[in-house]
């Protein structure tokens, strides 16, 4: 049965969020809000016709859908990359997004389309869910027991996992594109928004180097440096997201994106203890140790190597 209604928090429904503040902070010129020029009704492309706006962050706006065909609602996400009007950005859109939706996981959200609108640029077309964001269940800042976050940890890691063997580094990590699908027997967590994939080995990657793309709070060391984002990258975007739920706060803070990295890129992570004044186990404190390392070389190669390490805490 088709999921209809929008999500309440997801990438499909991404929110004004730290990514589109840094963009502005640094001084760069921001995408040009291609949603904005979107009305209900309005054709996006070929195949689809605007429903109704579910949110807008700095990478792109998306929109509830319907196919012209099929009657069918999906969520469609507009790409403010600036690098993707290019003939060369175009080529490794489509190639990307092929990657994307080849990906056949049951934690991934399904890429079921893309085009390019002679209008509105290019677009990503993903399944419609109904849900919660991990964002929402976040919002008091309340700390969440190790059992109740890995109920969300293990399937986002599996995920990065697939992602990662198809060759593509997610590079958006964050609570609003973790959504917990409802309305079925089991509830199933996926990880959402394709808006910023990229092949992991940097080759014919839209973004390049030196351009940040991610969220400043979840964003690895590296890639606030400007270098290519890696699964690694995914890793520590896990990891802080693991001690935010933990501790009810990231790791490191900064009253600006450029204080945020610095602190990142010179101030080792503090241990959960240090962050609550509580006692954690300590293969838990060793790995947060691990996945927060500032040199990527030292993290775990695999999202669920790190999921897993939190899971033996329970059992100490």
């Amino acid at each position: 049965m088709e999921d209809r209604q929008a999500p309440r928090g997801d990438a499909a429904t991404v929110p004004e969020s730290a990514e589109g503040r840094a963009t502005q902070e640094y001084g760069a010129r921001a995408p040009e809000n291609v949603g904005s020029r979107v009305r209900a009704g309005q054709p996006i492309g070929e195949r689809y016709i605007a429903i109704r706006p579910l949110g807008e962050g700095g990478m792109g706006s998306v929109w509830e859908v319907e196919h012209r065909e099929l009657g069918r609602r999906f969520a469609l996400k507009l790409l403010r990359d600036p690098a993707v009007t290019t003939e060369a950005g175009l080529a490794r859109f489509h190639r990307e997004a092929r990657s994307a939706g080849a990906i056949d996981h049951p934690n991934v959200v399904r890429v079921v389309d893309y085009d390019l609108d002679p209008n509105l640029g290019p677009f990503l077309v993903m399944e419609l869910l109904l849900g919660e964001s991990l964002a929402e269940v976040m919002r008091d800042g309340e700390r969440i027991p190790l059992p109740a976050a890995l109920e969300w940890l293990v399937p986002v890691a599996s995920a990065l996992d697939a992602l990662h063997e198809r060759g593509l580094v997610h590079r958006d990590v964050k609570p609003e594109n973790v959504v917990r699908v409802l309305g079925r027997a089991v509830p199933t967590v996926k990880l959402v928004d394709f808006g910023l994939a990229a092949h992991v080995d940097g080759r014919d990657r839209i973004t390049r180097q030196g351009m940040l793309v991610g969220t400043p709070h979840y964003m690895a060391p590296e890639v606030a440096e400007g270098e290519v984002a890696s699964a690694r990258s995914d890793v520590y975007s896990l990891a802080v997201l693991a001690y935010e739920l933990l501790t009810g706060k990231p790791p490191h803070d900064g009253e600006s994106p450029m204080e945020l990295f610095s602190a990142k890129l010179t101030i080792a992570a503090p241990s959960l203890s240090e962050r609550t004044g509580r006692l954690f186990a300590v293969p838990l404190e060793l790995a947060f140790q691990e996945a927060l390392d500032r040199d990527p070389e030292r993290r775990p190669a695999r999202a669920s190597d790190f999921v897993r390490r939190l899971a033996r805490g329970i059992r100490r």
